[in-house]
């Protein structure tokens, strides 16, 4: 399986899409910046709770940005049969329960959804959220779980560097 790799820019950070798998399934050779995971995966599902709890967070801080705050995303599932494909999507705006945003990677193994689409998504559906601020990270709960996995020896400068609130 490839593994999310650390020394991407933090703007691919949020736009690295991670897939999810069930058991048995074949890897076709994907890019770099995609992370493997099986469904279910406890750590994973953990990390979206706590996004979902944090959420009101990200909408207040994107109705009103402060100057310093930018890269606004949210992450969001696609499913193609039993593939799952989850990308960051760049934030665009909301619309009542619905954030509006667009696909910011190309999909690797779902059909249905290009680069750079607009999807309309329900706040329930919301899976992650991301912005920068000040230099640091703030929200994506997923790239504690993915960079610890990928890099544990490195894990604590990094988390450090970029600013991660991870539990």
């Amino acid at each position: 399986m490839k593994k999310l790799r650390v020394v991407v820019p933090l703007a691919l950070l949020a736009a690295a899409p991670f897939v999810v798998m069930r058991s048995g399934d074949a890897a076709a050779p994907m890019r770099e910046n995609v992370t493997l995971a099986r469904a279910g995966d406890p750590e994973l599902a953990a990390a979206k709770a706590r996004a979902r709890s944090t959420i009101g967070e990200f909408l207040r801080v994107a109705a009103a940005p402060p100057g310093d705050a930018r890269g606004f995303a949210f992450k969001y599932a696609v499913k193609d049969g039993p593939l799952v494909e989850h990308f960051w999507l760049s934030y665009r705006g909301r619309e009542g329960d619905r954030l509006i945003g667009a696909i910011d990677a190309r999909p690797e193994m779902v059909s249905g959804v290009v680069k750079g689409q607009v999807l309309r998504v329900a706040l329930a559906d919301v899976e992650g959220w991301t912005y920068l601020q000040g230099g640091k990270v703030r929200g994506n709960a997923s790239a504690c779980v993915l960079l610890a996995r990928s890099k544990p020896d490195q894990f604590p400068a990094i988390k450090a560097k970029l600013g991660l609130d991870c539990p």
